[in-house]
Order: C-alpha cells, then sequence, then structure tokens
C-alpha cells in the first residue's frame, strides 16, 4: 500500500511540474449567473477573458482584459495585482 501511495505523489508531482504551461483557459461557471467562461494569455504579464453567462432569461457576454504586475516581497516572487 505504502509504494502505491509513493508512486501516485510521485506520478501527481511530476504532472503539477508542466501545469502552468498553457495559453488557453476554458471553465464552466457555477452559481448565479452560470456559464462558460474563456480565457487567453496573450503574454506573461496580460490576459483577456470572455465569460458567456445565462442570467434573467437571456444572455450576456463579459469581455475583461486583465494585467498582472508582481508585488515586491523579499521572500516570495508568487504575488500578483
Amino acid at each position: 500500500m505504502k509504494k502505491i501511495i509513493i508512486i501516485f505523489l510521485i506520478s501527481i508531482s511530476s504532472i503539477s511540474i508542466y501545469a502552468q504551461d498553457f495559453k488557453h483557459e476554458i471553465g464552466l461557471r457555477s452559481g448565479y449567473p452560470f456559464g462558460l467562461s474563456y480565457k487567453y494569455y496573450s503574454t506573461d504579464e496580460s490576459a483577456m477573458e470572455f465569460i458567456l453567462s445565462y442570467r434573467q432569461r437571456g444572455f450576456q457576454l463579459t469581455a475583461l482584459f486583465e494585467t498582472y504586475k508582481p508585488i515586491d516581497f523579499s521572500y516570495s516572487d508568487n504575488f500578483y495585482y
């Protein structure tokens, strides 16, 4: 049983190393309103997101332009605003 758990953990950790190498995302939005979302990363610092949702007996399309800039912390480079 220990070997199976160790092999499972090693395989998940090796997969997650490459998990952030992508340009496109698609997802489902739950709650109210619900719908679909699509995000395209044009550069490492910017992305465009499109949200198609159903609300009040009609469809709604939302377009967002997002920029990412690192926050200067001495202990980590993983914070963005």
